[in-house]
């Protein structure tokens, strides 16, 4: 069947490309849509490990690619009427539901050969007549790629306005309003399970001296290209913080700083300059989309937090890796830190977000600011060890309170952030923070009471978890200092770490971190 398909169906309109694909030609939607079930049945019987490593695909890749643009070209740069163009937009948007069926059904092989070919992909500027308005802002550059410019068409949400009006959806069930970026969907699969190797193999390959670029050269180019696509959709004016279904274009953005492989590039390369300037446009977007729902009372959308999760890293992988934070993220941070007239940094708006979201939901740890915060300070906690304004914000955030009142009311969230600063800490600067011989005197003075507090308050045993796992981090300059400047409470710390061990009251979970941060400690 799958044969039948490609060879009686698809190929045929390839070759004659004027008989049009719409709901007209029955015969080619139905193909579309049963080959796109097949494609989904095949996945879920077979899943995808027998076709991943090169071997005999169901469908190949780049007939589906070439039928993708063949339509799509005809819809951005025809001169037929709109009446006409309406009917391939439907045809448009189930080639990417097929694209995608056949990403998820053969990852790695469908994603290498249908990246090249989707970026690569030129529609000739000086064929369109300008039929469709994007709604961009007029400095923005025209981007040459088909693809791009179907995924420019959905970030807008021209469906709605002007893809299919109401009388064409009326009488056509099937030229229905776009209510997903199903290109922007397609981008991140194919970013996702292309292989790092091809990828980097790619942007590393250079000119060979003549005049002609190499392939290397172009792929370079167009992932450039996209990644300025992508900025420039999100910073449009039409990208509100009151809209909500900006979440793929956002994800599309992370997932491009996430899989672009920027650790082998230079500070002046282009490409990352490019990423670092997608980068701030996500933080600034972030920040927008909070700020409007705390102003509403409500919660905000994920779009943008799970972007910067994504780009920032700090989760682990099912191989027990932390995510590092991508290069672009860190270059962004960098140079607004290192940018004195750049008015409040990221870090010290995150920090103020996090807390003003941790008094007002104080049993929940599940807000947008304070995941953000939590996947900065385990990928990037130097800022807050080098600068007194965010430590002494970080200090109110996570104990912004009266030691004597026993540390009662600190929010799960708060010592939770601080047990992942101190992993963060460990695992990346170590032993390096003995430099500057600054913070361990920080930990004995800020962070020690506020985690002995914890540990002494009977009533607050799921803290308890979070405290010991501090303790855990602490490295042996901060307890050397803690003796040194206050012996009996160094001894204190372990005792009270040591009554949770001999305690057969507490919970098992509580008794295992207890023993774990011991044995740290040791």
């Amino acid at each position: 069947l799958f044969e039948i398909l490609q060879e009686r169906i698809i190929r045929r309109h390839l070759v004659s490309p004027s008989q049009p694909l719409d709901e007209r030609n029955q015969q080619y939607t139905a193909a579309l849509h049963c080959l796109r079930t097949l494609l989904q049945s095949a996945r879920v019987v077979e899943g995808t490990t027998l076709h991943a490593q090169g071997n005999r695909l169901d469908v190949d890749p780049k007939l589906l690619g070439q039928l993708f643009l063949s339509i799509a070209a005809k819809t951005i740069g025809s001169p037929t009427l709109q009446q006409q163009q309406q009917r391939y937009y439907a045809s448009v948007d189930l080639c990417l539901k097929l694209l995608i069926a056949l990403v998820q059904r053969h990852p790695e092989s469908a994603s290498s050969q249908l990246m090249p070919l989707l970026l690569l992909s030129h529609h000739d500027d000086n064929n369109d007549h300008g039929s469709l308005n994007y709604g961009r802002h007029s400095h923005a550059k025209e981007p040459s790629s088909i693809f791009l410019k179907v995924l420019r068409a959905q970030s807008f949400n021209i469906a709605r306005a002007e893809w299919a009006d109401s009388s064409t959806r009326k009488n056509n069930p099937h030229v229905a309003a776009t209510e997903t970026n199903e290109a922007a969907n397609l981008g991140v699969l194919l970013l996702d399970h292309a292989p790092p190797s091809l990828m980097d193999q790619w942007l590393k390959s250079s000119r060979t001296g003549g005049r002609s670029l190499t392939f290397g050269d172009k792929i370079r180019a167009a992932v450039k290209h996209w990644i300025e696509f992508c900025q420039d959709c999100l910073a449009a004016p039409e990208q509100s913080p009151q809209a909500h279904d900006n979440g793929e274009m956002a994800l599309l953005a992370g997932t491009l700083l996430r899989r672009i492989p920027f650790y082998s590039m230079l500070e002046n390369d282009s490409l990352l300059r490019a990423g670092a300037d997608l980068a701030r446009v996500l933080f600034q977007r972030f920040f927008e989309c909070e700020s409007f729902s705390m102003s509403q009372n409500c919660r905000a959308d994920r779009g943008y937090a799970n972007a910067l999760l994504k780009a920032i890293g700090g989760s682990e992988t099912p191989q027990g890796v932390v995510l590092k934070m991508t290069l672009p993220v860190k270059c962004a941070l960098d140079s607004q830190i290192s940018d004195a007239d750049a008015g409040e940094d990221v870090m010290s708006r995150l920090l103020k977000l996090s807390t003003d979201q941790s008094q007002n939901h104080p049993k929940s740890s599940a807000m947008n600011g304070q995941a953000v915060l939590r996947a900065m300070l385990r990928t990037h906690p130097g800022p807050f060890l080098e600068q007194q304004n965010l430590w002494t914000l970080f200090i109110d955030h996570v104990g912004g309170f009266d030691p004597d009142r026993q540390q009662r009311s600190v929010p799960q969230d708060c010592i939770q952030a601080l047990a992942i600063f101190l992993e963060g800490r460990m695992d990346i600067l170590g032993e390096q923070t003995d430099a500057t011989g600054t913070f361990p005197e920080k930990v004995a003075e800020n962070v020690v009471p506020i985690l002995t507090g914890v540990l002494a308050d009977e009533k607050n045993s799921p803290l308890k978890t979070f405290a010991l796992a501090s303790f855990g981090s602490l490295l042996p300059s901060d307890w050397k200092t803690i003796r040194e400047r206050n012996r009996s409470l160094a001894f204190d710390c372990i005792d009270l770490v040591m009554a949770i061990c001999r305690d057969e009251n507490a919970s098992a979970k509580l008794r295992k971190a207890a023993f774990k941060g011991l044995g740290d400690v040791c």
